[in-house]
């Protein structure tokens, strides 16, 4: 049973209240569950008292003017919230809107020209936790776990080695805030041939698909690619929408993975190749500045306040994703189904990456996407 509180709490259904119907229900109490009927419909389920003989159809369980009491227990995080007054509503085990992942992703875009700040960078979840010299040392001479570096680094003196980890650390410890992940992933897509290599990210610019001249720039072969995963919480009932960051979730109903803030988070590293593609800014601006794709954008906008206000969300104008963003979007699934039935795919397999900014904002105007197909690794 679900409530609609932010964030949202789940817990058992209340049998035993349901089943007698608000009376005080008898303890002990033996419930048994009867169905009748082959369609498996909620009006074909009985659940039954065998203490008193008081029975009752689970269709009444999801009557729109049935109303439970939420428990406000969030049974992951062990907690229970005892003053919650928001109004629960029953939902059937296994539901697929149950669980919404919230993930934070990030494409791996190298930084050094040298060979040894690329073998810093490729080995860097091996060398993170090298504090001093003595333990490089340590690491590379007698730790079996890093038997597999000698070799790579063979040619390296261990001061050598230990400079570029500083500046590798230095260069993290500088890096832009999680807002902005997007628009060092952008400049290197839109000057390929400037972008630095390494064996997890390799860009090749070739000519816009013909017939397509006028509304593309060139577009951009991404032949080799590695995308970190992190999942930050999760959402139930409803998906915090695909036009959202996860970085700018600001509505509260992200739940916690636990209760104290986490030190660290899971994440996966998928390795895969994509194609980027990039429109002309003036093609964007001129279909802007049509009329009716200014009815539309309105028509978008007023759906977008509407479904805010549904949800109890101010102010209701915020979170709303723009007409770039929304043609982006579709042109993108548009694309990625022609890619699944053309080149074999799975549909799993293809994912999207959105880059697309105003005139006016940071880092902008922008309105360009990636499509990227994942491989397994």
């Amino acid at each position: 049973m679900f409530n609609f509180s932010a964030p949202p709490l789940l817990t058992d259904f209340s049998w035993l209240s349901f089943v007698h119907k608000g009376n005080v229900p008898c303890r002990p109490a033996t419930l048994s569950m009867r169905e009748f009927g082959a369609s498996g419909d909620a009006s074909d389920i009985i659940v039954k008292c065998h203490t008193c003989g008081t029975e009752r159809r689970m269709a009444d369980a999801f009557d729109p003017a049935a109303e439970y009491a939420c428990a406000g227990h969030h049974p992951h995080l062990r907690l229970v919230e005892n003053d919650c007054k928001e109004k629960a509503k029953p939902i059937l085990l296994g539901a697929s809107n149950s669980w919404f992942p919230i993930a934070l992703s990030a494409l791996s875009i190298p930084r050094a020209t040298d060979k040894l700040g690329k073998l810093v960078e490729e080995q860097w979840a091996k060398l993170m936790n090298a504090n001093s010299l003595a333990k490089l040392g340590f690491y590379r001479e007698e730790q079996q776990t890093y038997q597999s570096l000698i070799p790579l680094f063979a040619e390296f003196s261990g001061e050598e080695i230990w400079v570029a980890i500083e500046e590798k650390r230095a260069g993290q410890q500088s890096a832009l805030p999680a807002e902005d992940l997007k628009l060092p992933e952008w400049m290197a897509f839109s000057n390929p041939d400037s972008s630095k290599e390494n064996r997890d990210f390799k860009l090749k610019r070739v000519s816009p698909p013909k017939g397509f001249e006028a509304f593309l720039e060139d577009t951009v072969l991404v032949e080799r690619i590695r995308e970190v995963r992190t999942l930050l919480g999760f959402t139930r009932i409803e998906s915090n929408a695909d036009f959202a960051e996860a970085t700018i979730i600001q509505d509260g109903r992200m739940t916690k993975l636990c209760r104290d803030n986490p030190n660290w988070l899971p994440a996966a590293e998928v390795r895969g190749e994509g194609v980027f593609l990039r429109i002309r800014e003036d093609v964007l601006l001129a279909w802007q500045a049509k009329d009716e794709v200014k009815q539309l954008e309105q028509e978008f906008f007023e759906s977008h306040k509407a479904w805010r206000r549904l949800r109890k969300l101010e102010p209701v104008q915020d979170g709303a994703p723009g007409i770039r963003l929304i043609l982006l979007h579709s042109l993108s699934h548009a694309l990625m189904r022609q890619i699944v039935l053309d080149c074999g795919y799975t549909a799993s397999s293809v994912r999207e990456r959105l880059y697309s900014r105003n005139p006016g904002e940071d880092g902008g105007p922008y309105g360009w996407h990636i499509v990227v197909h994942r491989s397994a690794g």
